[in-house]
């Protein structure tokens, strides 16, 4: 009995030593979905001020948007997974780790989608400025035809006076 008893002791130990973890592990749980849904934030805001680029940018942007659903998905998942496996530290460690390599691709896909939007940015910045050139070489251009327009009447004006004066003068010889 001593030895079982000692056995018992030792798995208590065991146990109470694993659920005085569950803290720090609730703890990290916490920072992590905190920095998750900062990250979540930060994109949503990211792809808000994409959609003013061209068609083919917005799919773009639907598609990071559909990737940030699907990460908040996951998360819930994650966490619902992480909730109902609190009483059980080995298992707890190794969800959190495997949310980890999760919160590491999350990060790397958004700093590739930051770099897009970055990119989409400068083409849509290059693209407003040859659309204000081409505005005001459009001005230039037309200013140019109305003057062309107006020395055209005013030669066809002089033509035709030229005319009736050659037509007078062969009416009179």
């Amino acid at each position: 009995l001593q030895g079982r008893k000692a056995d018992l002791e030792q798995q208590v130990n065991g146990l109470e030593k694993e659920c005085g973890k569950i803290p720090e592990i609730s703890v990290a749980k916490d920072e992590m979905e905190t920095s998750l849904k900062q990250q979540i934030c930060q994109l949503e805001d990211e792809l808000a001020s994409v959609k003013l680029a061209h068609n083919s940018d917005q799919l773009a942007i639907a598609a990071l948007q559909q990737q940030v659903v699907e990460l908040e998905r996951e998360f819930g998942i994650r966490q619902e997974e992480l909730d109902g496996h609190v009483a059980s530290g080995a298992a707890l460690q190794a969800q959190a780790a495997e949310l980890e390599k999760e919160l590491c691709k999350a990060k790397a896909q958004l700093e590739e989608a930051s770099g897009e939007q970055s990119a989409l940015q400068q083409a849509l910045e290059r693209q407003s400025g040859i659309e204000v050139e081409l505005h005001s070489k459009a001005g230039s251009l037309k200013a140019a035809l109305d003057e062309a327009e107006e020395r055209h009447r005013s030669d066809a004006s002089q033509n035709l006076a030229l005319e009736r004066e050659v037509a007078q003068l062969e009416a009179e010889v």
